[in-house]
């Protein structure tokens, strides 16, 4: 009998551990942060759960009562001195996304990390998010910007960005993201004249330029082409029926650009963008129908 009760006692032990990992993610604490070797674009399909530790603190920007709700942690060492600037433009555009960018002593230390940024903008309670769509979708650092925190809520003026940072050769930075609203995935799109050590074996394999698109198969969507271009964009498409949906372009700081209906047959089909409007850089394409999204990036010569 005795034995029984400690075989109970086990089980309900390891399955309350098991619960308490239900939420977690992959690259949700900085202690496994996924480390970056480039500045590649990164394609997160999706964001869902949180770590271990709550190691975003109310003392950074958030409020007292802020809970992770899907995150993920990224690290990098800094290899050429200069800006760092990036965007995190997600699939969703009402989504709520906050970040906040540390200085660390080493890749493996994240005891004392050096706050540098903090961005925790997003609607107030029970603010209707057609009314406050700057402080939701496309966030980041960008180099116009002057801010290096922004609390919870959102103001008038907010434009969802902090300011660039100047980094030095031989730095250790890691970067916490969390979706606020949702689990879906973002694009985060580095610039900035500073480059990012490579690592060797300690880099994750998953940056990736590829498209990201939600879990439903009812659409195939190959990469823009060419790209670099600077008159018309080619997205091939593979459909199981006949689909309809808008494409976006929407530019680095998350701005909507153009927005077009499509129709698409079943089979294969071809979505064509006209480009040659647009200002020379990297610009976002957004392909959205009743079921999925689709993100991807193309340079404008």
């Amino acid at each position: 009998m005795a034995n029984y009760y400690y075989l109970l006692s086990f089980l309900l032990c390891f399955f309350q551990f098991m619960g308490g990992l239900s939420g977690q993610s992959n690259f949700s604490d900085c202690s496994n942060a996924r480390i970056l070797c480039d500045k590649s674009p990164i394609s997160i399909n999706e964001l869902s759960g949180y770590g271990n530790l709550l190691e975003s603190s109310s003392g950074d920007c958030f409020r007292d009562d802020f809970k992770e709700s899907n995150s993920i942690w990224l690290k990098w060492q800094v290899a050429e001195s200069g800006l760092l600037a990036f965007t995190i433009l997600p699939l969703n555009g009402s989504d709520d996304v906050d970040f906040v960018l540390y200085r660390l002593n080493s890749i493996e230390n994240c005891t004392d990390k050096e706050l540098m940024r903090c961005m925790a903008a997003g609607p107030n309670l029970g603010s209707e998010i057609s009314t406050v769509q700057s402080c939701t979708g496309a966030t980041g650092l960008r180099v116009d910007n002057t801010n290096i925190s922004h609390s919870s809520g959102c103001q008038d003026d907010s434009d969802n960005f902090l300011s660039a940072i100047s980094v030095n050769s031989g730095e250790y930075y890691t970067l916490f993201i969390n979706n606020f609203r949702s689990t879906g995935g973002m694009v985060i799109e580095w610039s900035g004249s500073a480059t990012f050590q490579h690592l060797s074996e300690q880099c994750s394999i998953s940056a990736t330029q590829s498209p990201i698109l939600n879990n439903g198969k009812r659409l195939r969507l190959s990469e823009p082409f060419p790209n670099p271009s600077n008159q018309i964009v080619y997205i091939q498409a593979d459909s199981e029926e006949v689909q309809a949906g808008q494409i976006q372009v929407i530019n680095y700081d998350g701005h909507i650009e153009n927005t077009r209906i499509f129709s698409l047959p079943s089979g294969k089909g071809m979505l064509e963008l006209p480009v040659e409007n647009l200002q020379p850089g990297v610009h976002f394409i957004k392909v959205s129908t009743a079921a999925e999204t689709y993100i991807s990036r193309f340079v404008k010569q």
